[in-house]
């Protein structure tokens, strides 16, 4: 193999012979379609041979040039578009202006078909080859492709295909998919566990969920983490490829992150400094030693509380990243005290809906109650299989969802079954992914409402998938997902699916 630098790669395809070649002479004798372009004009009749035996590596990634390359006055030029798009760079064309766009971070390359100019940041660059127009596809020069990227190429010949290898910096921002999917570097560093982390109470809640994203207001994404007894935020600004870090001091230590909230130009980060309590199922504990009620329920006697719970939020501005402080919410209601039952329920969780009555799913038993009445008005088990239960009050019902393991029944899924607020079935237990082939080891990784939908991402052995749910229908969509991302983000453009690899974030627009 021989390597040379970009500024010779020209003349290095130039002596190559003609005859090791795969190729095909044109000239552009009928130019009647091209009349007009700039690029190509009727006096020119530009002269040209097609090959089709070049392949094209970037970075060690084959680029899938769909048209063949060109050779034009000694230079080789490839098609634009499938280049830019093959190295993940986003491509705009403009039908009115005939302008095509290609954009790389701070760099943005215009190609004015009428003139033939080429502008990079709106200043015109001297090209010995003008770009072409071949087969109604625009063609640019290769040494002016790697130049523009400031990268090194690599040239070599095995006899049969000839090879271009061009090796550069990966960009700190990447669009993919046609633009719905963004690749950002990864610069992060991995935390270091403190020392006295594991004899903290807290300590196991904390270590799987000490870690969180969102996006702000320009797109720039924060992690956010939460380390002995302080916030630490960080910022990845591709632009400058850098990393920007700021701490706030926090009144308890190793708090759990339970959720990150998007207000309108703020996201608050909600804390839990205490370990979860299966004891209690609803708002927080007991505000108060009086029972309002005394329930019989599958798991033996509970009591019923009035209650209240305190949110730590660390509110954080969306248009400078800037900590705006600390607060606490309290939240007021009901919480069953189920210190009588005959074992303990590993798997809790509740609604409230907009009458004031309570759905609790405790493991795989569904529990609705009139708080104010003391009265159960549902108790009955979804399933002897269910398991990682979510309740949810949407569109004025209660809406159990879950997975469904069960070998024995051939019941393998993600089911659903709906309840009025007072206890009645809307839509019965049903799986909402019998059309997926992959049913193994299937896991709810995130989930979220909006609209009244239910959002899931689900992932199984072999793929991940999102799940729409419409309640009012009764209807799933479910759509295989490129890539496997394992969380929802807030961001200024709704919900994002998001996925850290250890190269790079990956982040895609929930539609």
């Amino acid at each position: 193999m021989k390597k040379i630098a970009c500024s010779i790669i020209a003349t290095s395809l130039l002596i190559t012979p003609m005859t090791a070649w795969a190729e095909k002479t044109e000239t552009a004798e009928n130019v009647s379609d091209l009349v007009g372009t700039g690029i190509v004009t009727s006096e020119e009749k530009s002269s040209y041979h097609l090959v089709d035996n070049m392949l094209v590596f970037y970075n060690n990634k084959k680029i899938n040039i769909e048209q063949p390359a060109a050779i034009a006055d000694g230079r080789t030029l490839l098609p634009m578009r499938v280049f830019f798009d093959g190295i993940g760079y986003e491509v705009g064309w403009n039908e009115q202006t005939k302008v095509a766009t290609v954009y790389k971070e701070k760099m943005v390359i215009t190609i004015r078909t009428e003139s033939g100019d080429v502008y990079i940041n709106d200043k015109l660059i001297a090209l010995d080859v003008s770009p072409q127009l071949i087969n109604n596809r625009i063609y640019v020069p290769l040494r002016f492709l790697s130049e523009t990227l400031g990268c090194q190429v690599d040239y070599s010949h095995d006899g049969k295909n000839h090879m271009v290898k061009i090796k550069g910096n990966e960009p700190e921002t990447t669009m993919l998919a046609n633009g719905t999917i963004t690749k950002i570097k990864n610069r992060l560093t991995n935390l270091a566990e403190p020392e006295d982390a594991r004899s903290n109470p807290n300590f196991l809640n904390w270590y799987y969920h000490h870690t969180d994203y969102f996006q702000d207001d320009d797109g720039y994404l924060y992690q956010v983490n939460t380390v002995s007894d302080y916030l630490d935020l960080r910022k990845i600004d591709p632009p400058n490829a850098t990393v920007q870090t700021q701490r706030y001091q926090l009144s308890s230590k190793y708090p759990a992150i339970v959720d990150i909230r998007r207000n309108r130009d703020s996201v608050d980060v909600v804390l839990k400094p205490e370990k979860d309590d299966n004891r209690y199922a609803g708002v927080g504990k007991p505000s108060s030693d009086y029972i309002l009620a005394t329930l019989d329920i599958a798991f033996g006697r509970a009591y019923l509380y009035s209650s209240r719970s305190t949110e730590t939020i660390v509110n954080i501005s969306t248009t400078d990243g800037s900590v705006k402080g600390t607060f606490y919410n309290d939240q007021y209601g009901y919480v069953l005290d189920m210190v009588e039952c005959s074992f303990d329920v590993e798997e809790i969780d509740y609604a409230i809906a907009d009458n004031g009555n309570y759905g609790f799913l405790l493991d795989n038993y569904l529990l609705i109650i009139d708080p104010q009445k003391g009265d159960i008005l549902l108790q009955e088990k979804i399933s002897d299989f269910f398991t990682q239960g979510s309740i949810d009050f949407i569109n004025g019902e209660f809406v159990i969802s879950g997975i469904e393991e069960s070998i024995l029944s051939m019941r393998e899924g993600f089911y659903t079954a709906v309840y009025s607020k007072d206890g009645i079935m809307q839509h019965s237990y049903s799986d909402k992914t019998s059309k997926l082939k992959d049913h193994k080891a299937m896991n709810v990784l995130d989930r979220y409402t909006a609209d009244g939908n239910l959002y899931v991402l689900l992932e199984t052995y072999y793929d991940n998938y999102l799940l729409v749910y419409d309640v009012d229908e009764d209807i799933a969509i479910t759509t295989e997902l490129p890539y496997q991302y394992d969380q929802f983000i807030p961001s200024d453009d709704g919900m994002k699916l998001f996925m850290k690899a250890p190269d790079a974030f990956y982040l895609q627009k929930v539609q």
